[in-house]
Protein backbone atom coordinates (compact mmCIF):
# COMPACT_ATOMS: atom_id res chain seq x y z
CA UNK A 1 0.00 0.00 0.00
CA UNK A 2 2.82 2.51 0.94
CA UNK A 3 4.67 1.60 -2.45
CA UNK A 4 1.31 2.12 -4.22
CA UNK A 5 0.41 5.37 -2.78
CA UNK A 6 3.86 6.37 -3.47
CA UNK A 7 3.31 5.63 -7.34
CA UNK A 8 -0.10 7.23 -7.60
CA UNK A 9 1.43 10.80 -5.57
CA UNK A 10 4.15 11.00 -8.35
CA UNK A 11 1.87 11.13 -10.93
CA UNK A 12 -1.00 12.81 -9.67
CA UNK A 13 0.67 15.34 -8.61
CA UNK A 14 2.79 18.10 -10.81
CA UNK A 15 5.36 17.72 -13.02
CA UNK A 16 3.91 13.89 -13.03
CA UNK A 17 0.31 14.89 -13.75
CA UNK A 18 1.92 17.43 -16.44
CA UNK A 19 4.02 14.77 -17.77
CA UNK A 20 1.26 12.55 -17.91
CA UNK A 21 -0.58 15.00 -20.06
CA UNK A 22 2.10 15.24 -22.56
CA UNK A 23 1.95 11.72 -22.99
CA UNK A 24 -1.14 11.93 -23.78
CA UNK A 25 -1.08 13.97 -26.27
CA UNK A 26 1.91 12.18 -27.88
CA UNK A 27 -0.72 9.32 -28.05
CA UNK A 28 -2.82 11.09 -29.88
CA UNK A 29 -0.61 12.10 -32.53
CA UNK A 30 0.34 9.46 -33.43
CA UNK A 31 -3.41 8.32 -33.65
CA UNK A 32 -3.59 10.71 -35.90
CA UNK A 33 -6.28 13.06 -33.71
CA UNK A 34 -4.51 16.02 -33.96
CA UNK A 35 -7.11 18.32 -33.16
CA UNK A 36 -7.83 16.51 -30.07
CA UNK A 37 -3.83 16.93 -29.39
CA UNK A 38 -3.81 20.26 -29.76
CA UNK A 39 -7.07 20.56 -27.21
CA UNK A 40 -4.98 18.84 -24.50
CA UNK A 41 -1.72 21.17 -25.32
CA UNK A 42 -3.60 23.46 -24.09
CA UNK A 43 -4.58 22.03 -21.55
CA UNK A 44 -1.32 21.57 -20.34
CA UNK A 45 -0.32 25.20 -20.59
CA UNK A 46 -2.99 26.59 -19.20
CA UNK A 47 -2.24 24.22 -16.49
CA UNK A 48 1.03 24.36 -15.94
CA UNK A 49 0.94 28.28 -16.05
CA UNK A 50 -2.18 28.65 -13.63
CA UNK A 51 -0.15 26.13 -11.23
CA UNK A 52 3.09 28.15 -11.23
CA UNK A 53 2.02 31.52 -10.34
CA UNK A 54 1.44 32.84 -6.75
CA UNK A 55 -2.10 33.43 -6.19
CA UNK A 56 -3.51 30.51 -7.58
CA UNK A 57 -0.85 28.41 -6.06
CA UNK A 58 -1.43 30.33 -1.98
CA UNK A 59 -4.99 30.17 -3.15
CA UNK A 60 -5.05 26.37 -3.36
CA UNK A 61 -2.52 26.32 -0.33
CA UNK A 62 -4.71 28.88 1.82
CA UNK A 63 -7.87 26.78 2.88
CA UNK A 64 -5.76 24.17 4.27
CA UNK A 65 -3.56 26.31 6.02
CA UNK A 66 -6.43 28.02 7.88
CA UNK A 67 -8.31 25.07 8.57
CA UNK A 68 -6.84 25.11 12.25
CA UNK A 69 -5.77 28.62 13.81
CA UNK A 70 -2.41 29.19 15.18
CA UNK A 71 -1.90 27.71 18.92
CA UNK A 72 0.74 30.48 19.43
CA UNK A 73 3.02 31.08 22.29
CA UNK A 74 1.31 33.32 24.07
CA UNK A 75 0.60 32.95 28.12
CA UNK A 76 -3.21 33.28 26.95
CA UNK A 77 -3.18 30.81 24.54
CA UNK A 78 -1.50 28.27 26.72
CA UNK A 79 -3.67 28.34 29.53
CA UNK A 80 -6.39 27.21 27.41
CA UNK A 81 -8.59 24.27 29.37
CA UNK A 82 -8.31 22.29 26.39
CA UNK A 83 -4.20 21.38 26.66
CA UNK A 84 -4.55 20.42 30.72
CA UNK A 85 -4.89 16.91 29.66
CA UNK A 86 -2.34 16.81 26.88
CA UNK A 87 0.43 14.25 27.40
CA UNK A 88 2.88 15.12 25.16
CA UNK A 89 4.17 17.48 21.90
CA UNK A 90 4.44 14.92 19.29
CA UNK A 91 6.18 16.00 16.15
CA UNK A 92 5.99 14.65 12.69
CA UNK A 93 9.27 14.26 10.49
CA UNK A 94 9.55 15.35 6.80
CA UNK A 95 12.84 14.48 6.07
CA UNK A 96 16.72 14.60 6.19
CA UNK A 97 20.07 15.52 4.44
CA UNK A 98 22.40 12.54 4.72
CA UNK A 99 25.99 13.13 4.41
CA UNK A 100 25.73 17.04 5.29
CA UNK A 101 28.79 18.40 4.15
CA UNK A 102 29.03 20.96 6.42
CA UNK A 103 28.57 18.79 9.93
CA UNK A 104 31.12 16.42 8.62
CA UNK A 105 28.58 13.83 6.40
CA UNK A 106 26.05 13.79 9.34
CA UNK A 107 22.99 13.39 9.06
CA UNK A 108 20.97 16.91 9.84
CA UNK A 109 17.08 17.82 9.46
CA UNK A 110 15.53 18.99 5.66
CA UNK A 111 14.30 22.68 6.28
CA UNK A 112 11.17 22.22 7.05
CA UNK A 113 10.95 19.52 9.76
CA UNK A 114 13.72 21.67 11.05
CA UNK A 115 10.83 24.60 11.41
CA UNK A 116 8.20 22.30 12.70
CA UNK A 117 10.84 20.64 15.85
CA UNK A 118 11.74 24.70 16.31
CA UNK A 119 8.43 25.69 16.80
CA UNK A 120 7.81 22.64 18.89
CA UNK A 121 11.02 22.85 21.56
CA UNK A 122 9.27 26.79 21.93
CA UNK A 123 6.08 25.24 22.72
CA UNK A 124 7.95 22.35 25.26
CA UNK A 125 9.76 25.24 26.56
CA UNK A 126 6.48 27.16 27.87
CA UNK A 127 4.68 23.98 28.65
CA UNK A 128 7.27 21.21 30.14
CA UNK A 129 5.75 18.36 28.32
CA UNK A 130 7.93 15.86 26.93
CA UNK A 131 8.30 15.72 23.10
CA UNK A 132 7.54 12.70 20.60
CA UNK A 133 9.88 12.74 17.59
CA UNK A 134 8.30 10.77 15.17
CA UNK A 135 10.14 9.76 11.89
CA UNK A 136 11.81 6.48 10.12
CA UNK A 137 15.10 5.73 8.10
CA UNK A 138 15.63 7.22 4.77
CA UNK A 139 14.04 5.43 1.89
CA UNK A 140 17.85 5.85 -0.30
CA UNK A 141 19.95 4.11 2.86
CA UNK A 142 18.10 1.99 4.91
CA UNK A 143 21.49 1.87 6.96
CA UNK A 144 21.21 5.24 7.72
CA UNK A 145 20.04 6.91 11.04
CA UNK A 146 15.86 7.69 11.38
CA UNK A 147 14.50 10.61 10.90
CA UNK A 148 13.33 10.35 14.74
CA UNK A 149 16.72 9.34 15.88
CA UNK A 150 18.40 12.76 14.17
CA UNK A 151 15.40 14.96 15.54
CA UNK A 152 16.43 13.24 18.81
CA UNK A 153 20.01 14.64 18.56
CA UNK A 154 19.12 18.33 17.48
CA UNK A 155 17.01 18.25 20.82
CA UNK A 156 19.83 17.66 22.92
CA UNK A 157 22.00 20.01 21.10
CA UNK A 158 19.11 22.73 22.29
CA UNK A 159 19.34 21.19 25.72
CA UNK A 160 16.55 19.34 25.97
CA UNK A 161 16.97 16.46 28.28
CA UNK A 162 16.90 12.91 27.06
CA UNK A 163 14.39 11.49 29.78
CA UNK A 164 11.54 14.21 27.54
CA UNK A 165 12.29 12.97 24.59
CA UNK A 166 10.77 10.09 22.81
CA UNK A 167 11.67 8.46 19.70
CA UNK A 168 9.12 6.39 17.29
CA UNK A 169 12.01 5.42 14.48
CA UNK A 170 9.81 2.87 11.98
CA UNK A 171 6.97 4.88 10.25
CA UNK A 172 7.27 6.11 6.33
CA UNK A 173 4.71 7.96 6.36
CA UNK A 174 1.49 10.22 8.59
CA UNK A 175 -0.60 7.01 8.78
CA UNK A 176 2.67 4.99 10.11
CA UNK A 177 3.25 8.11 12.65
CA UNK A 178 0.26 7.44 14.32
CA UNK A 179 -0.02 3.44 14.33
CA UNK A 180 3.75 3.30 15.48
CA UNK A 181 3.38 6.03 18.16
CA UNK A 182 0.16 4.42 19.43
CA UNK A 183 1.90 0.97 19.84
CA UNK A 184 4.96 2.69 21.47
CA UNK A 185 3.51 5.31 24.02
CA UNK A 186 -0.25 4.81 23.77
CA UNK A 187 -1.34 8.75 23.77
CA UNK A 188 -4.75 9.43 24.75
CA UNK A 189 -4.32 13.29 23.89
CA UNK A 190 -1.21 15.41 22.20
CA UNK A 191 -0.49 18.70 20.78
CA UNK A 192 0.15 17.93 17.61
CA UNK A 193 3.09 19.80 15.34
CA UNK A 194 3.08 19.72 12.14
CA UNK A 195 3.17 22.14 9.03
CA UNK A 196 0.11 24.24 8.60
CA UNK A 197 -0.92 22.64 4.94
CA UNK A 198 -0.71 19.08 6.62
CA UNK A 199 -2.49 19.41 9.98
CA UNK A 200 -6.03 18.91 8.63
CA UNK A 201 -5.18 15.29 7.14
CA UNK A 202 -2.36 14.56 10.69
CA UNK A 203 -5.17 15.59 12.85
CA UNK A 204 -8.04 13.07 11.12
CA UNK A 205 -5.75 9.94 10.69
CA UNK A 206 -4.72 10.85 14.36
CA UNK A 207 -8.32 10.78 15.33
CA UNK A 208 -8.97 7.00 13.55
CA UNK A 209 -6.62 5.73 15.45
CA UNK A 210 -7.65 6.99 18.65
CA UNK A 211 -5.50 9.47 19.53
CA UNK A 212 -6.85 13.55 20.25
CA UNK A 213 -4.71 16.30 19.21
CA UNK A 214 -4.74 19.60 19.85
CA UNK A 215 -3.46 21.39 16.83
CA UNK A 216 -0.32 23.42 16.61
CA UNK A 217 0.32 24.35 12.62
CA UNK A 218 3.69 25.87 12.09
CA UNK A 219 5.71 26.83 8.82
CA UNK A 220 3.28 28.44 7.02
CA UNK A 221 3.46 28.51 3.08
CA UNK A 222 1.16 31.61 2.54
CA UNK A 223 2.75 35.20 2.42
CA UNK A 224 -0.70 36.79 3.22
CA UNK A 225 0.41 40.63 2.05
CA UNK A 226 -1.57 40.63 -1.45
CA UNK A 227 -0.04 40.63 -5.01
CA UNK A 228 2.01 42.65 -7.60
CA UNK A 229 2.28 42.08 -11.31
CA UNK A 230 5.21 40.12 -10.45
CA UNK A 231 2.97 37.62 -8.80
CA UNK A 232 1.38 36.62 -12.52
CA UNK A 233 4.67 35.35 -13.33
CA UNK A 234 5.56 31.82 -13.67
CA UNK A 235 8.18 30.87 -10.62
CA UNK A 236 9.28 27.46 -9.48
CA UNK A 237 8.20 28.02 -5.42
CA UNK A 238 5.05 28.65 -6.77
CA UNK A 239 4.42 25.19 -8.83
CA UNK A 240 6.10 23.49 -5.51
CA UNK A 241 3.25 25.37 -3.53
CA UNK A 242 0.71 23.80 -5.86
CA UNK A 243 2.04 20.71 -5.82
CA UNK A 244 2.36 20.54 -2.06
CA UNK A 245 -1.25 21.50 -2.01
CA UNK A 246 -2.62 19.14 -4.30
CA UNK A 247 -0.81 16.42 -2.58
CA UNK A 248 -2.91 17.08 0.42
CA UNK A 249 -6.26 17.10 -1.22
CA UNK A 250 -5.65 13.88 -2.62
CA UNK A 251 -4.40 12.27 0.82
CA UNK A 252 -7.30 14.05 2.72
CA UNK A 253 -9.38 12.29 0.19
CA UNK A 254 -7.48 9.09 0.10
CA UNK A 255 -8.26 8.87 4.01
CA UNK A 256 -11.75 9.64 4.19
CA UNK A 257 -12.45 7.15 1.71
CA UNK A 258 -10.45 4.56 3.04
CA UNK A 259 -12.30 5.47 6.39
CA UNK A 260 -15.58 4.55 4.80
CA UNK A 261 -14.82 1.03 3.74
Amino acid sequence: MYEISKILGSLLVPPGLLLLIIIWATILVYRNRRKAMRRVMILAMLLMYSLAIVPVAEGLLLPLEDWYPPFGLTKSNLEVSTIKDAEYIMVLGGGTIENSPEYDGASVLAEEPLKRLDYALDLQQRLGLPIIVSGGRPVRNKNGLSEGEVFKAYCLKRGIASANIFVESKSRNTDENMIETKTLYNPKKIILVTSAYHMPRSVFIASKHGIDSIPAPTAFKVSRVGYTWQSFLPNKYAMYKSSVAIKEYIGLLFYLLKSMF
